[in-house]
């Protein structure tokens, strides 16, 4: 099973870095970022299967679990 694709998006090189980090090492899913809303948008579309989105501030060590139950639900709607 392959893992989890996750597109992060923030103009600050840290926060995407720290972000990256936390949900590849915590999370263990796939990051890919982008650096603006822009580019984020394109990517997005280009896979067409979002299943939610998260806002700043956020805190690194949960950051994962977020998303996990962002995911769940996304797996249990038909």
């Amino acid at each position: 099973m392959r893992p989890k694709h996750i597109l992060f998006v923030d103009d600050e090189d840290d926060i995407r870095e720290v972000a990256a980090l936390s949900l590849e090492a915590i999370g263990g899913w796939r990051v890919s970022s982008a650096s603006d809303g822009g580019r984020g948008v394109a990517m997005a579309l280009a896979e067409l299967d979002v299943a939610g989105t998260l806002t700043k501030p956020f805190d690194p060590m949960t950051l994962p679990d977020q998303i996990a139950a962002i995911l769940d639900r996304a797996e249990e709607t038909p």
